[in-house]
Protein backbone atom coordinates (compact mmCIF):
# COMPACT_ATOMS: atom_id res chain seq x y z
CA UNK A 1 0.00 0.00 0.00
CA UNK A 2 2.92 2.63 0.66
CA UNK A 3 4.93 1.37 -2.46
CA UNK A 4 1.31 2.20 -4.50
CA UNK A 5 1.63 6.07 -2.73
CA UNK A 6 5.11 6.93 -3.80
CA UNK A 7 4.84 5.47 -6.99
CA UNK A 8 2.01 6.52 -8.54
CA UNK A 9 1.23 9.32 -11.32
CA UNK A 10 0.46 12.04 -9.18
CA UNK A 11 3.62 11.71 -6.96
CA UNK A 12 5.68 13.67 -9.79
CA UNK A 13 8.35 15.78 -7.88
CA UNK A 14 8.12 19.57 -7.97
CA UNK A 15 10.39 20.29 -10.70
CA UNK A 16 9.32 17.60 -13.37
CA UNK A 17 5.38 18.52 -12.77
CA UNK A 18 6.41 22.54 -13.41
CA UNK A 19 8.20 21.53 -16.98
CA UNK A 20 4.22 19.53 -17.27
CA UNK A 21 2.58 22.83 -16.27
CA UNK A 22 1.13 24.88 -18.96
CA UNK A 23 2.72 28.24 -16.89
CA UNK A 24 5.78 26.66 -15.68
CA UNK A 25 8.33 27.69 -13.60
CA UNK A 26 10.44 29.06 -16.81
CA UNK A 27 7.89 30.75 -18.17
CA UNK A 28 7.46 32.56 -14.74
CA UNK A 29 10.68 33.90 -14.68
CA UNK A 30 10.63 35.17 -18.08
CA UNK A 31 7.68 36.77 -17.47
CA UNK A 32 9.44 38.16 -14.37
CA UNK A 33 12.35 39.41 -16.17
CA UNK A 34 9.96 41.11 -18.84
CA UNK A 35 8.02 42.59 -15.95
CA UNK A 36 11.74 43.85 -14.27
CA UNK A 37 12.94 44.78 -17.89
CA UNK A 38 9.14 47.16 -18.24
CA UNK A 39 9.68 48.63 -14.96
CA UNK A 40 13.21 49.37 -15.15
CA UNK A 41 13.70 53.29 -15.04
CA UNK A 42 10.38 53.79 -13.89
CA UNK A 43 8.94 54.76 -10.54
CA UNK A 44 7.24 52.06 -9.06
CA UNK A 45 4.96 52.34 -5.85
CA UNK A 46 5.31 54.24 -2.70
CA UNK A 47 3.60 56.01 0.35
CA UNK A 48 0.93 57.86 -2.10
CA UNK A 49 0.48 55.40 -4.08
CA UNK A 50 -0.55 52.92 -1.33
CA UNK A 51 -2.85 55.83 0.38
CA UNK A 52 -4.34 56.38 -3.12
CA UNK A 53 -4.93 52.55 -3.53
CA UNK A 54 -6.34 52.09 -0.01
CA UNK A 55 -8.60 55.30 -0.74
CA UNK A 56 -9.53 54.06 -4.05
CA UNK A 57 -11.15 50.73 -1.99
CA UNK A 58 -12.66 52.55 0.47
CA UNK A 59 -14.61 54.92 -2.19
CA UNK A 60 -15.57 52.03 -4.00
CA UNK A 61 -16.76 50.49 -0.48
CA UNK A 62 -19.07 53.89 -0.47
CA UNK A 63 -20.25 53.36 -3.41
CA UNK A 64 -21.48 50.09 -3.59
CA UNK A 65 -23.19 51.02 0.08
CA UNK A 66 -24.68 53.69 -1.51
CA UNK A 67 -26.12 51.89 -4.81
CA UNK A 68 -27.18 49.14 -2.46
CA UNK A 69 -29.40 51.26 -0.46
CA UNK A 70 -30.53 52.82 -3.69
CA UNK A 71 -28.82 56.05 -3.61
CA UNK A 72 -27.36 55.50 -7.22
CA UNK A 73 -27.10 59.06 -7.50
CA UNK A 74 -24.86 59.87 -4.73
CA UNK A 75 -23.04 56.41 -5.96
CA UNK A 76 -21.80 58.21 -9.26
CA UNK A 77 -18.59 61.18 -7.80
CA UNK A 78 -17.61 57.90 -5.76
CA UNK A 79 -17.09 56.17 -8.40
CA UNK A 80 -15.75 58.96 -10.14
CA UNK A 81 -13.61 59.84 -7.12
CA UNK A 82 -12.01 56.08 -7.24
CA UNK A 83 -11.65 55.70 -10.44
CA UNK A 84 -9.06 59.02 -10.66
CA UNK A 85 -7.37 57.45 -7.48
CA UNK A 86 -6.99 54.45 -9.23
CA UNK A 87 -5.32 56.07 -12.47
CA UNK A 88 -3.63 58.61 -10.96
CA UNK A 89 -2.05 55.78 -8.66
CA UNK A 90 -1.39 54.30 -12.09
CA UNK A 91 0.34 57.14 -13.64
CA UNK A 92 2.51 58.11 -10.71
CA UNK A 93 3.76 53.76 -10.79
CA UNK A 94 4.87 53.95 -14.20
CA UNK A 95 5.86 57.48 -14.59
CA UNK A 96 9.78 57.46 -15.56
CA UNK A 97 9.76 61.28 -13.96
CA UNK A 98 11.47 59.73 -10.53
CA UNK A 99 12.36 63.14 -9.01
CA UNK A 100 8.87 64.35 -9.40
CA UNK A 101 7.07 61.64 -7.87
CA UNK A 102 9.58 61.50 -4.93
CA UNK A 103 8.52 65.04 -4.82
CA UNK A 104 4.76 64.43 -4.80
CA UNK A 105 5.52 61.49 -2.07
CA UNK A 106 7.87 63.87 0.08
CA UNK A 107 5.31 66.69 0.23
CA UNK A 108 2.30 64.05 1.12
CA UNK A 109 4.60 62.15 3.58
CA UNK A 110 4.97 65.74 5.81
CA UNK A 111 1.29 65.85 5.66
CA UNK A 112 0.73 62.15 6.82
CA UNK A 113 3.65 63.19 9.95
CA UNK A 114 1.42 66.13 10.70
CA UNK A 115 -1.93 64.21 11.01
CA UNK A 116 -0.23 61.30 12.63
CA UNK A 117 1.68 63.31 15.19
CA UNK A 118 -0.85 65.21 15.95
CA UNK A 119 -2.64 62.42 16.73
CA UNK A 120 0.19 60.95 18.79
CA UNK A 121 0.71 63.63 21.13
CA UNK A 122 -2.97 63.79 21.96
CA UNK A 123 -3.06 59.65 22.58
CA UNK A 124 0.44 60.82 24.59
CA UNK A 125 -1.28 63.71 26.54
CA UNK A 126 -4.14 61.50 27.08
CA UNK A 127 -2.10 58.76 28.44
CA UNK A 128 -0.04 60.75 30.83
CA UNK A 129 -2.58 63.22 32.29
CA UNK A 130 -2.41 62.36 36.11
CA UNK A 131 1.96 62.39 36.04
CA UNK A 132 2.72 65.12 33.39
CA UNK A 133 1.61 68.52 31.30
CA UNK A 134 2.72 69.66 27.86
CA UNK A 135 3.73 73.02 27.63
CA UNK A 136 4.53 74.70 24.32
CA UNK A 137 8.00 76.67 23.91
CA UNK A 138 7.16 80.36 23.21
CA UNK A 139 10.43 80.57 20.99
CA UNK A 140 10.69 77.33 18.92
CA UNK A 141 6.91 76.28 19.36
CA UNK A 142 8.09 73.19 20.54
CA UNK A 143 5.83 70.79 23.07
CA UNK A 144 7.69 69.77 25.79
CA UNK A 145 6.38 67.04 28.58
CA UNK A 146 6.89 68.57 32.23
CA UNK A 147 6.44 65.98 35.34
CA UNK A 148 3.14 67.46 37.26
CA UNK A 149 4.57 69.23 40.23
CA UNK A 150 2.58 72.05 41.73
CA UNK A 151 4.10 75.47 41.92
CA UNK A 152 5.94 78.01 39.69
CA UNK A 153 8.79 76.42 38.01
CA UNK A 154 11.43 77.60 35.27
CA UNK A 155 11.66 75.19 32.29
CA UNK A 156 14.81 75.20 29.67
CA UNK A 157 13.81 74.15 26.40
CA UNK A 158 15.36 71.33 24.81
CA UNK A 159 15.25 72.17 21.08
CA UNK A 160 16.03 76.21 21.83
CA UNK A 161 17.76 75.93 25.40
CA UNK A 162 15.45 79.11 25.84
CA UNK A 163 13.93 79.56 29.36
CA UNK A 164 10.42 80.33 30.64
CA UNK A 165 8.09 80.40 33.18
CA UNK A 166 5.39 77.68 34.05
CA UNK A 167 2.73 77.53 36.48
CA UNK A 168 1.43 73.97 37.36
CA UNK A 169 -1.90 73.62 39.55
Amino acid sequence: MFSSIIFSPFCTPINEKAKEMPFGREKQMKFIEKLRRFMQGRYGSDDLNRFLIFAALALMLLGSLCTLFGLWWLALPFNLLEWAAVIWALYRMFSKKIYVRMGENRKFLAVKNRIVGFFKLRRAMFKDRKTHIYKTCPNCKSVLRLPRRPGHHTVKCIRCAHRFEVDVK
